[in-house]
């Protein structure tokens, strides 16, 4: 199915639809912004207070992920031994995934596309992502 940020759609419901009751979860984005932040953080102590792990990659080319953002997220992950939240190291290549991916027992599903954690991506950009289901 495709995603694409419209009246009746938006990136912000697929990726609560994704990872809502994961037992495991791993994002990668390349940049993170608070308004993105606040929006994933309820959805991650969720999954974590249920006992599931969360892995999270962020990208901090260009500068444009907020440090304060990224203090929201890490403040999860310091109280969770089940977080781990990485920073990727700026080099030669920039760091640029858009993949939401979550397990639920044998259940799988993911949203790769162009959508970063960000509040314009997730709900008002012209952003274009896959959402796939797939069983084990």
């Amino acid at each position: 199915m495709l995603v694409v940020n419209s009246e009746n759609n938006s990136h912000a419901r697929a990726i609560a639809e994704i990872l809502k009751g994961a037992d495991e979860m791993s994002i990668a984005i390349a940049f993170l912004k608070r308004s993105g932040a606040n929006h994933i953080a309820p959805i991650l102590k969720r999954c974590l207070a249920e006992g599931g792990s969360v892995e999270i990659y962020i990208g901090s080319d260009f500068f444009l992920t907020e440090p304060e953002a990224l203090k929201l997220l890490l403040a999860i992950g310091e109280k969770q031994p089940a977080c781990n939240i990485h920073l990727a190291k700026q080099g030669s290549a920039t760091f640029h995934p858009k993949v939401y991916f979550a397990r639920r027992g044998t259940n799988y599903r993911s949203l790769i596309g162009s959508a970063n954690l960000t509040g314009g991506a997730i709900r008002s950009n012209e952003e274009l992502s896959v959402s796939l289901k797939h069983k084990a």
